[in-house]
Formats: structure tokens, sequence, C-alpha cells
């Protein structure tokens, strides 16, 4: 007899498994599609407050779908499709896994997601129509096996609901994928038949957003408007904001790229916005201050008085009402770097160390003197252990603070008061020399994290253990303040970063 943990354990392998064998269909089919440009994206919104590409087609090549090493994987995908389907559902499956243009989808040709008021904000996605008549036989088919609705038609497309979940809607060229919880309702009907008849001026295609967007490089690319994409209080309070306020209107455009070792992400804001010049190089200049191996490491250059004036003039911060002297004095004495370490996950609360250059010892000093000044504890209570440090209670939580040699040091462990680093410190570090000259700079290191008792807890063994073998860090920065980088860096530097994913998962699929 099994045991119950036994079958819940078959079960989620057999899942993982179903998984797997229908992101492998997928793949094929997109490797092999036909092309054939057509006018799909002309179903984008104009105000769209969102806007993914995926080049599907790099993402199958670089993944090694196709390579010699999956024929059993293929193989488990031509048995699956004879089990549980129709026979006129398993044919049509297995004539697209020959040639997948039979599909009806021309899928070399970007995939589009977006997200717009016009379908409530829902994830919609976009994709190219390759021959109609190819769409219309597998639609068939499929409702066969009770995978979706037969189709309908109406004016300006057909549609089909796909296992309750979604409506496909589709014309000669356009096929939208919207998302339903009542099947065709009559919002998502008024918006399939305006966005489907949809010209180029009236749609993001006339955006020049979308031509930045169709000139970058990645194999994911994305725009994403801070003003369209936020809630309504948001917007609320960004249409009362003044004109002095950075964040109205403000857009990002960026991608995501699989490369030889490393997955990396690009983003830069997009649009007119003003200079910030509240950030400047890091020198290292506190590094010495921490131990040579850290979980994680966060430090920026910084002008601090720079950097209140930005973040004053912002009215949503409130940060100008709260009228306390005393909070500018203390950003103006920052100047330089300033940095965080965390080096302890395994208590309630992970265990932080933080280091800033300053310029008035005083401003630091000053905060005992203003926490003793407010009555009944609402700032909570502090207390002085020596002329330069100050112990500072609040929510039963203690914060350890205090100054040495014009250097600001803040902590939540009493054990790492002027800590003494024993043997080599993070300026030995080898991400010291990544640092240096950015403006921002933080590193989430693999093996270190994955060591970490309560970490290896939440994310199991097997997972951790293919992050520590597979992975060395993940690590971003920016030089100057409108862009930022963001990288996956893993051990084998020869072999695609996404074909690494896809035999981790075969591995932890039991396949």
């Amino acid at each position: 007899m099994q045991s119950d943990e036994s079958k819940e354990s078959n079960k989620h392998i057999t899942y993982m498994k179903n998984k797997f064998l229908l992101l492998y269909l997928l793949l094929t089919l997109l490797t092999l599609s036909s092309c054939r440009k057509t006018e799909y994206t002309h179903a984008i919104p104009a105000d769209a407050a969102a806007v993914i590409s995926v080049d599907m087609k790099s993402i199958a090549i670089k993944s090694g779908i196709n390579d010699k090493e999956n024929t059993v994987l293929k193989q488990h995908l031509s048995d699956a499709l004879k089990n549980g389907l129709n026979s006129e559902t398993s044919d049509r499956l297995a004539k697209i896994l020959e040639n997948p243009s039979k599909s009806g989808f021309d899928l070399t040709e970007p995939v589009y997601a977006y997200s717009a008021k016009e379908f409530d904000n829902e994830t919609v996605i976009d994709l190219c129509v390759g021959d109609r008549g190819d769409l219309n036989s597998t639609i068939e088919d499929l409702a066969k096996s009770q995978l979706c609705s037969p189709p309908e038609e109406t004016d300006h497309y057909k549609f089909t609901i796909v296992m309750g979940k979604a409506v496909l809607a589709y014309n000669r060229g356009t096929a939208l994928l919207v998302p339903t919880k009542g099947g065709m309702t009559d919002k998502i009907r008024t918006a399939l038949d305006k966005v489907m008849q949809y010209k180029k001026e009236e749609s993001f295609c006339a955006n020049k957003a979308f031509d930045t967007l169709k000139e970058r490089k990645g194999d994911v690319n994305f725009y994403i408007s801070l003003k369209e994409g936020m809630s309504s209080t948001m917007a609320s309070c960004i249409n009362n904001m003044t004109t002095k306020t950075p964040t109205a209107g403000l857009a990002f455009i960026g991608d995501v790229t699989f490369n030889n070792g490393l997955i990396s992400m690009k983003v830069e804001k997009y649009g007119p916005h003003k200079p910030d010049n509240s950030m400047k190089p890091i020198n290292n200049a506190v590094l010495s201050h921490f131990p040579q191996h850290l979980p994680i490491m966060f430090t920026l250059g910084i002008e601090g008085a720079k950097t209140y004036k930005m973040l004053s003039s912002d009215s949503s911060l409130g940060i100008d009402e709260l009228d306390i002297p005393l909070l500018q004095k203390l950003f103006d004495s920052i100047h330089g770097d300033l940095t965080i370490g965390y080096n302890s996950f395994g208590k309630s609360d992970p265990a932080f160390l933080a280091y800033a250059q300053i310029t008035n010892a005083d401003a630091v000093k000053s905060i005992y003197g203003f926490i003793k000044s407010q009555k009944d504890n609402e700032w909570g209570t502090i207390r002085k252990v020596s002329e330069n440090d100050f112990v500072y209670s609040f929510m039963k939580k203690n914060i350890y603070y205090g100054v040495i040699d014009n250097v600001m040091y803040i902590t939540n462990d009493a054990s790492l008061v002027h800590y003494k680093v024993a043997g080599g410190t993070y300026a030995q570090n080898a991400y010291a020399s990544q640092t240096k000259g950015k403006t921002m700079f933080f590193v989430f290191d693999t093996s270190e994290i994955m060591g970490q008792p309560a970490i290896l807890k939440k994310m199991g063994p097997i997972v951790s253990a293919a992050l520590v073998r597979n992975v060395v860090c993940v690590r971003g920065y920016n030089v100057g303040v409108n862009a930022w980088t963001a990288e996956m860096v893993w051990k084998d530097r020869q072999a695609n970063a996404l074909k690494q994913i896809v035999k981790i998962v075969r591995q932890i699929a039991g396949m």
C-alpha cells in the first residue's frame, strides 16, 4: 500500500511532467512556425499601460528544445498526446508537432502581451494569425475534446472559450486571448468589437514608444507607463501633484536577454524626465567594515542634500509636511557611500549592518536629543551608551547606531556594534571591483544565501541545491540614475542560461 505522502509525491511528479510536456509542445511549435507579416499589432490600444513583446522563436532556439538530448522528451510528448484526447484532437496535435504552421498561428512574429483599460487592465495576449483556415480547423478539433467551445462568428471576428478560462477571438490576421471568469461577457465583446477594428493611428503602433520597443534586441522587450498602470487611487494622487513632481507620467522601457551563462535585464526611463544629480560614483570607502562574504550587499553613492531636495519636492511623499528640521540635517550630512550588508537570516529579523560616509557627526548625535524631547514616547525610547553610540527602541525592536571617524553605522544586531572584521574584508571580495564607479550596486550571492538555514527551509533542498550548483549570483547596478541593469550569473558560461533552466526543470520533473 502506498502512503498518502507517496501518492501526493507521485501526483506532483506527474503534474510537473505534464506541464513540461506542454511547454515542450509550445516551444517546438514556436521554433518551426511559418513567418508572415500582419497588422495584428493594431489591436494594442493606444493607452496601453504595459506592453511586452516576446521573441518566441529566439527563446525556443536558445532553450535547446530541438537538440538530440531531447529525443526522449519528444517521445514522451507523442505518447502523452494519445492519452485522454479525442482521436481528431490527438491527430490535430500530432500534425502540429510535425508541421507547426498547421496550428494557424504565425509564432515567428513576436507575441505581445498588454494591459489596457479596455479590458480592465487584464493581461491580453496578442498573436499573429498565419492561416485562418488552419486555425479554424485547430479550434474545431480541440472542441471535439472539450478543450474549447465550438467557434462562434460575429461581424468582425470568430471566437471560442478556451477551457472556460479565456476568450480567443480571431480574424484574418489577429488573435487575442482575453482572460475571463464568465465566458464572453458584454464588456469583453464591446472591447473586442472596438480593438479588432483599430487602424494603426488608433493603436499603440502610433506611439513612438512602439518603435523604440521594436528596436530593442532582447528576447523579451517591455514598456511600462506608471501613470497609466497605477490604481485609480494612485492616479488620483498623481493628478493632484504639482508640476514639480518627478513621477507624473513616468515610463520605463527595457528588455530581458538570455545569453551564454547570463540572464540580463536592462531598464531605462523613457520620455522626458528631469535630470537627477542626487547620486555620485561609489568609491568603496566603507567596504572594509564588512566581512568578505555576505549573502546580500547593497551600496550606492549619494549626495544627501540633493537627495533631500528631490524627495521633498514630491508632494506625494509628504516629507515637507513632517516639518522635522533634523531630517534635512541628517540628509545633508550624508555625502559619499551608503552600504548595507545582510549577514544572517537565521533569526526572525535578518541581521543587517550599514555604514554611511557623513560630513557632520553632530547631526547623527542630535537624534538622541530629538527623541528625548518627544512626549509620551510616541517616537519610541532612546538611551546613550557612550558619547558616540546609542540604542533606539521602538515597538520592541532595538536599533543600534553611532559614529566612528565620520562614518555612521546602524544595525539591528548588538553583536555587530563596533564589529571587528576577522580575516578578509568585503573590499577584497571579487564584487568590490565591479562596484566601484557605479552609482548603485547590489549583489545576492547564491551560495551564501542558500547556505542560510531559514532560506533552505523555505526554498526546499531540491531547488536550493539546483541554485547553488548552477547560479553564482544575482547582481544589479547602474551608472548614472536613468538606466539600470540586473543580471543572473551562471557558473556554466558556455551554455545558454535558458537551456540550463530547461535542463534543471527536466531534472526536477524526473525527465
